[in-house]
Order: C-alpha cells, then sequence, then structure tokens
C-alpha cells in the first residue's frame, strides 16, 4: 500500500470528498458512538472514532438533516474506519447532503 492510501481504497467505486462532519452511529446492540467524519461518497466513507470495533460490523450512521444510512464496516486501522453503504446514495441526494457537511482539508 502506497503512501496516504487505505485499505480497499484500490476497490472504490466512487470518488470521495474530503469533509469534516461530526456525527454518531449506531450499533446493532442500540450502543451510540461517536464517528468524525473525514470522506464521504455516495458508496461509503472514511471516519475517524474511539470506538473499537470490526470489520463486517453493520452501523446506522446519522447524517444531516436528520438522516440516517445504514453501512458495513469495511476495514478498521488506528482508529479509522472504512464503511460502504448498505444502499448508495442517489445523485441528487449526495449534492444536498454534501452541501450541508464543512469541507475537509
Amino acid at each position: 500500500m502506497g503512501d496516504g492510501e487505505t485499505p480497499g481504497s484500490e476497490r472504490r467505486t466512487s470518488p470521495r470528498d474530503a469533509v469534516f462532519y461530526r456525527t454518531t452511529a449506531r450499533l446493532a446492540d442500540g450502543a451510540t458512538i461517536a464517528l468524525d467524519i473525514v470522506n464521504i461518497s455516495a458508496t461509503g466513507l472514511m471516519g475517524r472514532t474511539p470506538a473499537e470495533l470490526e470489520a463486517d460490523t453493520r452501523l446506522d450512521i446519522a447524517l444531516p438533516q436528520g438522516a440516517g444510512r445504514l453501512a458495513r464496516v469495511a476495514w478498521v486501522m488506528g482508529g479509522r474506519i472504512g464503511a460502504e453503504f448498505l444502499t448508495p446514495i442517489e445523485a441528487q441526494d449526495y449534492a444536498g447532503l454534501l452541501a450541508q457537511m464543512p469541507r475537509g482539508d
């Protein structure tokens, strides 16, 4: 893996947009964890969390305007996770969602 790459980056189906969005995610057992989204696309995201998660963990991620999105953790590495949305976000909904998130560097 080259510098700056994350596990699974070669399998991404859509480009990511850099954001910084503090939110929460609910686990299957009802527990809520803190999640900072650092990049997102219509098919998934990368985030930081203090929670100790494992690959294949299911999350219900809170997104702007009360929207939620079910996702599966694809990889975990040093406090970062990559998650794949179980259903991709439609293009018109994604544009609106992105407009509600502060842009990252």
